[in-house]
């Protein structure tokens, strides 16, 4: 009961820390995790007409990749701006929210 307070007092900008885990680990544990079990599973039983599983799942990989590196350095500069105060990036970046 008292972890979640001890962690509330040490981290005071705890919405920067959740979107940068959740940018890691959403993209590794809900496509590309998934997408590579796959994979191996139907990989001597057949991957379908013109190996469309193969098709999809690399496309899952590169989709989640991408996922996890976007969301990274977007969770890294949120980070480093909230340290920094307000600049024209950030600015602009929440312009439209």
């Amino acid at each position: 009961m008292l972890f979640p307070v001890a962690v509330a007092m040490l981290v005071p900008k705890l919405e920067i820390i959740i979107s940068l885990i959740g940018a890691l680990f959403f993209s590794i544990l809900g496509l590309f995790i998934p997408a590579v079990v796959e994979m191996i599973t139907y990989w001597e039983k057949g991957l379908g007409f013109l190996k469309w599983v193969l098709w999809k799942d690399v496309l899952l990989v590169l989709l989640s990749l991408f996922a996890m590196i976007s969301g990274t350095y977007i969770s890294i500069m949120e980070a480093i701006a909230s340290e920094n105060g307000p600049s024209p990036t950030t600015d602009a970046t929440h312009q439209f929210s």
